[in-house]
């Protein structure tokens, strides 16, 4: 008996919230500027080629032009709590992008793989949306007098070391 070969494509749903949550992020970015939303627009649009072919490269790229455009709004006249909410996004798309390329080749695309896709999903927009409203917490303790340009450079950090460690932690290359 013969079985049909497994498709090694990242898995639907993941793929899914990844695309949106990268469309927010551009929401975000060309809420307040021209120049990030081009950019972040480019960004998603490699975002969603690496989701559509599975290449953690592409999705890697993509997540790095979104975060420019939303850090390129952020010089403008982006509040505050539009960076946040556009660099959470981003690193939603890329985390719940990766997991979605992951499963796809770990397990093929036509396993039953929602229960875990929405868990993860689930965890990493509650772990963004937490540390962007501390970000915020911080921004409006501190009075609002801060420059956002020191607040861009928290963000920035934060995404750094985010990457390492996933990068560090499951040996997989950009």
């Amino acid at each position: 008996m013969r079985t049909a070969p497994i498709a090694r494509r990242p898995a639907r749903l993941s793929q899914g919230i990844g695309a949106a949550a990268g469309a927010i992020a551009f929401v975000a970015a060309a809420s307040s500027s021209v120049v990030g939303g081009a950019v972040a627009a480019g960004g998603l649009l490699v975002l969603a080629v690496g989701l559509v072919m599975g290449t953690r490269r592409l999705l890697t790229l993509g997540g790095a032009g979104l975060l420019v455009g939303v850090l390129v709004a952020g010089l403008g006249a982006a509040s505050a709590a539009t960076l946040l909410l556009g660099v959470a996004a981003t690193v939603l798309a890329w985390d719940v992008g990766g997991f979605a390329v992951d499963l796809g080749a770990e397990l093929g695309r036509e396993a039953d793989t929602h229960r875990v896709e929405v868990v993860h999903a689930t965890g990493s927009a509650a772990v963004a949306l937490a540390t962007a409203g501390l970000g915020y917490g911080v921004y409006l303790t501190a009075g609002g007098s801060q420059p956002v340009a020191a607040l861009l450079l928290l963000l920035l950090a934060g995404v750094v070391l985010l990457a390492t460690l996933d990068r560090a932690s499951s040996g997989n290359e950009w």
